[in-house]
Order: C-alpha cells, then structure tokens, then sequence
C-alpha cells in the first residue's frame, strides 16, 4: 500500500459512484477532498476555498468541459496546482502537457493513490 498525505484535493468525475470510491479511497489514505460533480461545480469551489488546494483529480470526458481545458482554467489561479486527468478513452486527450499525470479507468486503489503521490512529489 502506497503512503497517503494530508494534502487537499479537488476530485472531480461526473459519475457518481466512481467520484465517491475515489474520495473513499482518498480520504482513507488522510487527504483532505473536495467532490465536485461538474466542471462548474469545480470552478466555483477553486474560486471560493480559502485554503490551499494541492491537486486536481478529473475525469477528461465531461459534458460541457473536459478535464485538459478545467486543468488549464483553475491552474490561472491556483498555478502550482498539480494535476491527474482519468480516462476510459484512452490517454490521448489529456493535452498533451507533460506535467500533466494519466490514470487510466477502471484503476485500483493502489493505482490511484501511487499516481497522486508521484503527482504531488514533482517538484513545483
């Protein structure tokens, strides 16, 4: 089992059941996570948390907006924000930005957990 943290996390997936294995999963390994059901939903809670938020954790198919461009959006604001985009699709939409890790779905608890610490151990 890979170590946890303590580190704030905006996790947002459109799919009800895997956004909450996945803030479960997180949330056992003592990360604090922020759910977030859209991409609306994940720019409002960006501009309105007052603390620090480490790490985006996003699906890349989303109506409306996918991860890449959300990425891309919050990180205006929050620039040291790291960054993990999920897929079933393949990793061919995440934007092609190098600082920018892919999970690929369905993931294990191990898998997510070992992406999200290499994620938050790049260096800033």
């Amino acid at each position: 089992m890979h170590s946890g943290g303590s580190e704030t996390i905006l996790l947002v997936d459109d799919e009800a059941l895997v956004r909450s294995v996945a803030a479960m999963t997180l949330k056992a390994a003592g990360y604090r996570v922020i759910e977030a059901a859209s991409p609306e939903d994940a720019m409002a809670v960006s501009e309105t948390h007052d603390g620090p938020i480490h790490l985006l954790l996003s699906d890349v198919s989303m109506p409306a907006m996918n991860g890449a461009k959300l990425a891309r959006i919050i990180r205006q604001s929050r620039p040291g924000l790291r960054v993990v985009l999920s897929s079933g699709y393949g990793e061919e939409s995440t934007s092609g930005a190098d600082d920018v890790l892919f999970l690929a779905k369905p993931y294990t608890p191990d898998e997510l957990l070992a992406h999200i610490r290499t994620a938050l151990a790049k260096a800033s």
